[in-house]
C-alpha cells in the first residue's frame, strides 16, 4: 500500500503518534497473524476497539462535505426505471441516493415525488417508496437535522415548500407505514425470512415516528410504529436497535414537535444516530 511515492509503512509512526486507537489497532492485526499470538488476539482486539470509539466520542466534528454528494452523485444508468441500478450498502437505487445526498443542499420534495423509481423485486420496490417518502417529510420538517443544518437560509426554505399537489403528512405516513407493514408480513413468512430487507426499515420508521403532530391527531400511527419496532426487537428477528430507537421515540413524542431536536436526545444518552 502506497501514498503516492510514500510507503504506508513510513508514513505510519507519524500517524500512530496522531491517533493512540491507530496504533493498537496495528498491534492487534499484527497479533492476528501470529499463530503464537492467536488466543490473545480478542484482547488486543477489544482494546483497540475501544480506544477507537474513546477517540470518536471526543470528536464533535461533523462531515459536511456530503461523500456521496462530491463524489458519487450523477452516475447511475441513463434511464433507472429500465436498469437495476442499486447500490449495494444502503439498498437503494443510486438514482434515489442521489436526491438524499442533497437535502438541505438544493433537493426538494418535488423531487422525491417525481422520482420514477427503478426495477427490482417486489419488497425492493415497497422499501424504495418508504425511502422516497420519508425524504419528502425530511425536507417539509426538517426533523432529522444536524445541528450545524439548523440555521438554513430563507431561500433553502423557499425552495423545500410544499406545492399544493404533494399529499398531506398524515397521508404520506400512511402511506410509508403500509409499505413497511407489507415488507415486515412478508419477511415474516417462512421464505420470508432470508431476505435483508427488513434490515432497512428503521430509517423511514424513524423519520415517520418524529412526525409528533400528525401522530397526535392519529394515535393508530403511533401504536403501529411501537408495535412494529418492538416486534422486530424481540422477534425472530431480534434486532436490538430497534428497542433504542423506539426509547428515543418515547422520549421525543414528550416533546412538542419543533421543540427539541433528536440528536439531541440521541447525544444525551451517548448515542450517534447513524441515520442517512
Amino acid at each position: 500500500m502506497h501514498d503516492g511515492e510514500i510507503p504506508l509503512k513510513v508514513r505510519l509512526p507519524g500517524l500512530c503518534q496522531q491517533s493512540e486507537a491507530l496504533y493498537q489497532i496495528c498491534i492487534t492485526l499484527q497479533v492476528s497473524i501470529r499463530p503464537d499470538l492467536k488466543s490473545e488476539f480478542f484482547e488486543y482486539f477489544d482494546a483497540a476497539l475501544n480506544k477507537f470509539r474513546s477517540e470518536l466520542d471526543r470528536s464533535e466534528a461533523y462531515l459536511e462535505d456530503g461523500f456521496w454528494r462530491q463524489y458519487c452523485r450523477n452516475q447511475s444508468m441513463p434511464d433507472p426505471s429500465e436498469q437495476y441500478d442499486v447500490e449495494v450498502m444502503s439498498g437503494l437505487p443510486r438514482s434515489l441516493v442521489d436526491i438524499f445526498s442533497c437535502i438541505y443542499q438544493g433537493a426538494t420534495e418535488q423531487d422525491f415525488w417525481d422520482w420514477p423509481g427503478s426495477r427490482g423485486c417486489f419488497l425492493q420496490c415497497q422499501l424504495w417508496e418508504a425511502y422516497r417518502l420519508a425524504g419528502m417529510l425530511v425536507i417539509r420538517h426538517g426533523a432529522m437535522r444536524l445541528p450545524f443544518e439548523l440555521d438554513d437560509n430563507p431561500a433553502q426554505r423557499g425552495r423545500s415548500q410544499r406545492q399544493s399537489a404533494l399529499p398531506t403528512t398524515a397521508v404520506i405516513i400512511t402511506r410509508l407505514l403500509s409499505c413497511v407493514d407489507a415488507i415486515y408480513r412478508a419477511s415474516s413468512e417462512a421464505g420470508g425470512k432470508v431476505t435483508l430487507i427488513i434490515n432497512a426499515i428503521p430509517y423511514p420508521v424513524f423519520v415517520a415516528g418524529l412526525q409528533t403532530d400528525a401522530l397526535n391527531k392519529d394515535p393508530d400511527l403511533r401504536e403501529f410504529i411501537r408495535k412494529i419496532l418492538v416486534a422486530i426487537a424481540d422477534g425472530p428477528f431480534w434486532n436490538k436497535q430497534y428497542r433504542l430507537l423506539l426509547e428515543l421515540l418515547e422520549e421525543y413524542w414528550t416533546y412538542p414537535q419543533n421543540t427539541i431536536n433528536i440528536h439531541q436526545i440521541a447525544q444525551s444518552r451517548g448515542i450517534e444516530l447513524g441515520l442517512f
